[in-house]
């Protein structure tokens, strides 16, 4: 049977403003953007059947979790597997040469040389294999609609490496918006992306 996992980035924090390297745990709270984007979900996803919602430990991502987890009845499960991956030594940096350093080294790990290390440390192996146990879980348990409400950089990096179908250029043209939210699919082979930010994603003709 399908497990489908809807991914959804957070709404706004003030650091997403000033464009500030703002990773760690547990972080600021949402904005009043961001308050009213968590909101607006409720009835963005409203046709979704969502039997289980998982956000990580960041305040601003329970945060965004809250309203669509109580108008569904449900218990956000809560994970730090799926926090942010960090920015190290250049946390809260706002220089522009230091935000591209840290996409520049998540990107590189995209392209399979996952051992790069980031400015604190973190390879893009360790940060698949903590996201994996989260979702490995998801894929084990018993639900088959599930929200994972997590951050920007975590859900384009994982997303990209673990579905096959994921178009090289796609996060160019239509990068992790604020309660953005993409959709990927189980199946045989692993997972594959179904939407993105919006787009539908064709799949692999069996």
């Amino acid at each position: 049977m399908t497990t489908r996992i809807h991914f959804i980035r957070h709404g706004q924090i003030d650091s997403n403003v000033t464009g500030a390297l703002d990773t760690a745990v547990p972080g600021p709270a949402l904005n009043q953007l961001g308050l009213t984007q968590a909101e607006a979900l409720v009835q963005t996803l409203a046709h979704v059947p969502f039997e289980a919602i998982y956000a990580s430990t960041a305040t601003r991502a329970q945060m965004t979790a809250a309203p669509l987890a109580a108008a569904l009845g449900l218990e956000p499960q809560i994970r730090d597997d799926i926090r942010e991956i960090s920015a190290g030594s250049l946390e809260m940096s706002i220089r522009h040469e230091d935000r591209v350093a840290y996409h520049m080294a998540i990107d590189t790990w995209g392209r399979g040389d996952l051992d790069v290390k980031l400015a604190g440390g973190t390879t893009g192996r360790e940060v698949l294999a903590r996201a994996d146990r989260v979702f490995n879980e998801i894929l084990a348990g018993p639900h088959r609609e599930v929200a994972v409400v997590a951050h920007g950089a975590l859900i384009a990096y994982w997303t990209a490496v673990r579905s096959g179908n994921f178009p090289e250029d796609l996060l160019m043209s239509h990068p992790p918006l604020n309660t953005g939210f993409a959709v990927v699919e189980s199946h045989p082979g692993g997972w594959r992306c179904t939407q993105w930010m919006g787009q539908d994603i064709a799949l692999p003709v069996q």
